[in-house]
């Protein structure tokens, strides 16, 4: 179950998408399902099957109870589409003892498979997997091979809604589809090739789950079952997501919907158009998603499925707040629980304060963000479901982050660890060190404990053959041997990720290795490289269609070409110069392109980091005007998104300005303004930042612009955000948005 409480990563701690063919809500766990109070299951139809023979054409009373029997599963299998779960049981456990009774084999193999969806569709795991496992054992041993090849594929798909299964999956996969291949049953093969796609998908395979998906396709439309063609052009929607195709994604997507849509299956629709905005949010195409989420919704409402309303309010409000409209996300989000706790719909409840607390956080309310969680994690816990647990427990960690209060963060990032020990789950508890605890090591200056933590990612990577958690944990080491001074080592390990993520055709990843590896130039007092590598990073970003990622590398190239300017100026260069004026081109032309992205995104806090870079480089070019005329622009916005670091430095370079510009009483107002807010912030070199200014201003030092050399209008910038990525099994880290200068240069 995502959640944007995990802030922008938690789709990789659920391996899978929400799918229209398997339940949507949080997956529970072996550990918890073994707690589970066991349903008593009737073993009234547990008999051994009557030896087989073929059927007699005379018989009337066979052929016609063969008929009701085909009846009570087609009833099942319509209770199961609209999720009466428990009817459908019912329904095909009738059918099961017909079959048995006439010595239907397929028969009985295909009810059994609907009494296993039906637990798998309330979310009884532990009921499926020992009922799948008691008739499995039977087939062996009466030699019913169909039967066998129906209980490993539905094993098989019990065992994709854990966390933490592998390869033994795709074994298990491999085996019921052999069964069934063997027996020549082409429903059970196109079943068994789906489940082997499915298989795939967790293991992030895409180039095998794309050839599995597109047999199973074959497969049902040879049957002529359109719901299994849905089903598989899902599947295949997801495969080639997987490789960032998501084009391709949204059109097969888009046929299946049409499909189910044609078969008046109103829940499988909705759970479909929720798999569509999930898609339309990788592509960043948020009116469009938030279009796609509320007809889910609506769907959802009219069929009175709370379950399938509350997995759709999440990427609705997850829209609302991405087209900067936190209010409204907020608005939904209480009525959501309002509407929950009415109705006494614990897990609802759950979700709608998670998606309250991911809202709080974007608007920085971090303290009541906290609240939040806290109280969704109380309901998880009732709800046992130590999965969701175990994200939720890493978004509050992320939360203690933000509050710096990092012995915390540990803490409750450790308590996701074991739970992810416990479910087997390696590359959840890689990511959980490398997001939380690596960070809070960082920011308490452990940096021996922070690079260990880093190190031991690495090697749980390498063990599972993640190559892509290999990478990911790569660039974040090299980013912790950047800030304590290793630039060797932080270049080396770059470069082995650059190398990682050129071999799996990684572009996004790529860009953030580029980027790292600019920075790493610019403090090696190398501008002119970290200018090239902007400019590359730039380019992958375009080409992978990552707009906030190519407004942040523009961003940063400005910084990298104003780093040059003040090399060139400690060289002896002068205002007017050539090679000074074709820098500071060059810097505006970036920081123009940039707002134009920003502008046409509409992402405020984005478009402040504009005026930020522009004002910058109007000050060095002694334009104060413009400066001072960006920095009000820039300030409004950080004001309006309550982005209060921005603020602060935006209001701290407003005072320098207003000092070089002869305007010293001004500059003080503004400098005890930036002094306040760092202060406010515990922000130490900010608070010094704006001392310097009023103790300048106050000594007489605050000289008109024409009698200062151009390197001292290099201010401290505003510091880049903490990268806040609370999912234990995501795979990419957060797009950083460059916004000036480090605080070392």
């Amino acid at each position: 179950c995502s959640s944007d409480l995990t802030f922008r990563l938690r789709a990789a701690m659920a391996p899978r998408s929400v799918s229209p063919f398997a339940s949507p809500r949080p997956l529970r766990s072996p550990r918890v399902a073994q707690a589970t109070i066991k349903k008593s299951i009737s073993l009234c139809d547990l008999q051994d099957d009557p030896t087989p023979h073929q059927p007699d054409s005379l018989d009337e009373s066979r052929a016609q109870l063969g008929r009701e029997a085909n009846s009570l599963l087609d009833e099942a299998l319509s209770a199961l589409d609209t999720e009466s779960y428990q009817a459908g049981e019912r329904a095909a456990t009738d059918a099961l003892q017909v079959f048995r009774e006439i010595g239907d084999r397929p028969g009985a193999a295909k009810a059994l498979r609907v009494i296993i969806d039906s637990y798998r569709g309330r979310h009884l795991l532990s009921e499926g997997f020992q009922r799948a496992s008691e008739e499995l054992e039977r087939f062996k041993l009466n030699g019913n091979t169909i039967g066998e090849a129906a209980m490993m594929i539905s094993i098989t798909e019990l065992r994709l809604e854990t966390a933490g299964h592998g390869k033994e999956v795709v074994s298990m996969a491999k085996t019921g589809l052999a069964l069934a291949q063997q027996v020549q049953d082409r429903s059970l093969e196109a079943a068994g090739f789906l489940a082997l796609a499915q298989s795939y998908e967790a293991l992030r395979k895409g180039n095998h789950m794309t050839r599995a998906a597109r047999a199973s396709l074959e497969a049902y439309r040879q049957l002529g079952d359109r719901k299994g063609e849905a089903k598989a052009l899902h599947s295949l929607a997801m495969a080639v997501a997987l490789d960032d195709d998501t084009k391709a994604a949204l059109r097969h997507a888009s046929e299946a919907r049409k499909i189910l849509q044609e078969l008046g299956l109103v829940s499988l629709e909705a759970a479909e158009l929720v798999s569509i905005a999930e898609f339309r949010k990788l592509d960043q195409d948020w009116a469009a998603m938030l279009q796609d989420a509320e007809e889910a919704m609506a769907l959802y409402k009219g069929i009175g499925s709370l379950l399938g309303e509350s997995n759709a309010l999440r990427l609705v409000i997850k829209a609302h707040s991405s087209l900067q409209d936190n209010e409204k996300a907020l608005e939904l989000a209480e009525q959501a629980l309002a509407q929950f706790r009415e109705k006494q719909y614990k897990r609802g409840e759950a979700i709608a304060l998670d998606q309250i607390g991911s809202v709080l956080y974007s608007l920085r309310k971090y303290e009541e963000a906290l609240d939040a969680a806290l109280e969704a994690l109380e309901l998880v816990r009732e709800l046992q479901d130590v999965t969701w647990e175990a994200i939720t427990l890493h978004s509050i960690a992320a939360l203690y982050c933000a509050l710096k209060r990092f012995d915390q963060a540990v803490k409750v990032a450790q308590e996701a660890i074991w739970i992810l020990e416990d479910l087997g789950d390696k590359s959840g508890q890689a990511y959980v060190r490398l997001n939380t605890i690596l960070q809070a090591q960082t920011q308490m200056q452990e940096y021996q404990e922070a690079l260990a933590t880093a190190s031991d990612a690495v090697a749980i990577f390498r063990e599972i053959k993640d190559r892509k958690g290999e990478g990911t944990a790569l660039l974040l080491a090299a980013g912790v041997y950047k800030s304590v001074g290793y630039l060797e080592e932080s270049e080396k390990w770059l470069q082995e990720a650059q190398e990682i993520f050129e071999d799996l055709g990684e572009r996004r990843l790529l860009a953030q290795v580029l980027h790292g590896m600019a920075k790493v130039h610019i403090a090696k007092h190398e501008p002119s490289e970290a200018v090239r590598l902007g400019y590359e990073a730039h380019a992958l970003c375009k080409r992978a269609r990552d707009k906030p990622a190519e407004a942040g590398t523009l961003l940063f190239t400005v910084e990298a070409h104003l780093s040059l300017i003040a090399q060139l100026v400690e060289s002896g260069r002068v205002r007017g110069s050539r090679e000074l004026e074709e820098q500071l081109s060059k810097a505006e032309k970036a920081g123009v392109a940039a707002k134009k992205i920003a502008d046409k995104m509409g992402h405020r806090q984005t478009i402040a980091d504009c005026f930020y870079a522009l004002s910058e480089i109007h000050l060095v070019s002694g334009n104060y005007k413009e400066a001072l005329a960006g920095a009000d622009e820039g300030i409004k916005l950080y004001q309006e998104v309550g982005y209060l670091l921005g603020e602060c430095t935006f209001v701290n370079m407003k005072a320098q300005a207003l000092m070089v510009s002869g305007r010293p009483d001004e500059a003080i107002e503004a400098a005890k303004e930036a002094l306040g807010m760092a202060k406010a912030m515990d922000d130490k070199p900010l608070e010094g930042l704006a001392q310097d200014i009023m103790d300048k201003c106050l000594a007489g030092q605050g000289m008109p612009m024409q009698q200062q050399p151009v390197q001292q209008q290099f201010q401290e910038q505003p510091k880049e955000e903490e990268v806040v990525a609370p999912e234990p099994a995501a795979s990419e880290i957060e797009d950083e948005k460059p916004k000036g200068l480090e605080p070392a240069l």
